[in-house]
């Protein structure tokens, strides 16, 4: 995915179609983490803006933190003085406060800030990463890469989550639960074991639990991990279950986890794999449900394997399907209980001095509610292309997927699910490649609409001179936001989206 900043989204009128519109000036840079959607159970809430305005002195900027609604409206705004090393990570909404993760590169710490909807700060932390591990994953999105996995989750109106490492540990993770003050509340960390990677990322979140992927390793050179699910307590941290992801004969990726509160039931949908098999470097077997009870206890299972799934693609649409990889970026549950699985076709290319992985069509495969394939979908855009490393061909394809994908190699940008859950919208950029015309990005947007099919309607994003960003908007709209460098002046604009 070509990384393009969209700081801007479309708003419709009654009467007519009228982009509502924000401009900022004197801003003196823009790098692509500034900015951003807050969303909230799925549904985006507003937008933050960190914005480095003036020197305040030779080490020292003023930043300008504001934040407006999912019109563009402006809440409010504050003014902090931080180090001109400083980084916005993470921006979350719980429902009742706004959490915020810095990292300054210089000083190698984390810092953590609430504020509460009229941006009135409500607390901060900082924590120190003296562990080169931790450090090391912030450098890397420092310098532009797409973070592996997310640092900081909202709690519904309790509080926020923080995946860390544990700095007396190699590489093991710590869990901290804040309350919307920022106040530290649990934390847990990883057993002492013969893993000395444990780390641990962001699975599932409500108000009675905390879920949690942990990927295990013994070094840090280990390509062949296990994976556990840690379910925890919201309250207190106590464990509810740590289960290993595996089954009597399979191994799964976790790609979606849910519950059932009638039930008390949870329910994991995946891909996966046999015993032997690496999760990391091996062909999945196709997609598997499970259903959990509160100790973990496998209730019962079905797989999808690909076999199945084959029978469902039209026969224009095989070919394309089996000379090519998938990687799947989102998952999606509709109200009538329908999941959506969301991938993007690629294949490894180049030579050894020059490798590439190439991406191609949009894929979306349906399943129903009892689990079962029903249908598949191709979207075909033009085929783009990432470098990668020297060397890094030896790597199987689907680790050169990851690795693309943290490049930000990959088209697909965010899916944005209605209200209601009837419908959502996957976005995509494509670079159309038009015969005998000039080439030029597009913003894609595969619809599903109320009538439970599937239309796509296309963007124009070119702007000589400008750069341009984007991010997820309110039901039926996208936004786009661009910085002119010369006059260091960010307009952004509601756009709608036309199914």
């Amino acid at each position: 995915m070509k990384k393009v900043l969209i700081l801007a989204f479309v708003l419709s009128c009654t009467l007519a179609t009228i982009a509502q519109t924000r401009s900022k000036e004197n801003v003196k840079t823009v790098k692509i983490r500034d900015s951003g959607a807050i969303i909230q159970n799925g549904i985006v809430k507003g937008y933050f803006n960190f914005l480095d305005l003036e020197k305040k002195d030779r080490k020292n900027n003023n930043y300008e933190l504001s934040i407006t609604d999912e019109n563009l409206r402006e809440i409010g705004s504050v003014t902090i003085t931080r180090p001109n090393t400083y980084l916005v990570v993470d921006a979350v909404f719980n429902g009742e406060s706004f959490g915020f993760l810095f990292y300054d590169i210089r000083s190698r710490s984390v810092e953590l800030i609430s504020y509460d909807k009229n941006l009135k700060e409500g607390g901060k932390v900082i924590i120190e990463l003296e562990n080169k591990y931790a450090a090391a994953m912030y450098v890397y999105m420092a310098q532009g890469h797409e973070p592996m996995q997310a640092f900081l989750k909202a709690v519904p109106n309790k509080g926020f989550v923080y995946y860390g490492i544990k700095e007396e540990t190699k590489s093991d993770f710590e869990i901290i639960f804040f309350d919307n003050s920022m106040k530290k509340v649990w934390s847990k960390s990883a057993p002492k074991d013969d893993f000395d990677f444990e780390n641990a990322n962001e699975a599932y979140q409500d108000e009675q639990f905390v879920g949690s992927m942990v990927v295990k390793r013994t070094g840090v050179m280990d390509l062949n991990p296990d994976f556990d699910l840690l379910m925890q307590s919201v309250t207190d941290g106590s464990t509810v279950f740590r289960i290993p992801l595996t089954t009597a004969k399979y191994k799964v990726a976790l790609a979606e986890i849910s519950f059932d509160k009638t039930k008390q039931q949870f329910i994991v949908f995946g891909e996966y794999y046999d015993k032997s098999d690496n999760i990391l470097k091996d062909d999945s077997r196709g997609f598997i449900s499970q259903v959990l009870d509160l100790k973990g206890k496998i209730v019962s299972e079905k797989t999808n394997t690909w076999s199945d799934i084959t029978a469902k693609i039209a026969t224009k649409d095989k070919e394309k399907f089996e000379k090519t990889a998938i990687l799947f970026h989102d998952f999606i549950t509709t109200n009538d209980g329908h999941i959506f699985a969301i991938g993007e076709q690629y294949k490894r290319g180049g030579t050894p001095l020059t490798p590439k992985l190439n991406v191609f069509n949009m894929v979306i495969f349906e399943f129903d509610a009892n689990y079962a394939i029903t249908k598949t979908y191709f979207f075909e855009k033009d085929k783009n292309g990432t470098d990668l490393p020297q060397g890094s061909l030896i790597m199987s394809s689907k680790l050169l997927s990851y690795i693309a994908k943290s490049y930000g190699g990959f088209d697909y940008i965010f899916t944005q699910p209605s209200k209601d859950n009837q419908t959502f919208v996957v976005n995509y950029i494509n670079y159309d490649r038009e015969k005998g015309q000039k080439g030029k990005n597009q913003l894609g947007s595969i619809i599903y609409t109320p009538e439970k099919s599937f239309t796509v309607d296309k963007i124009d994003l070119n702007n000589k001179g400008k750069k341009y960003f984007v991010y997820q908007a309110k039901q039926g709209y996208v936004m786009i936001a661009e910085y002119d460098e010369k006059q260091k002046k960010i307009d952004s604009r509601l756009e709608k989206i036309n199914y």
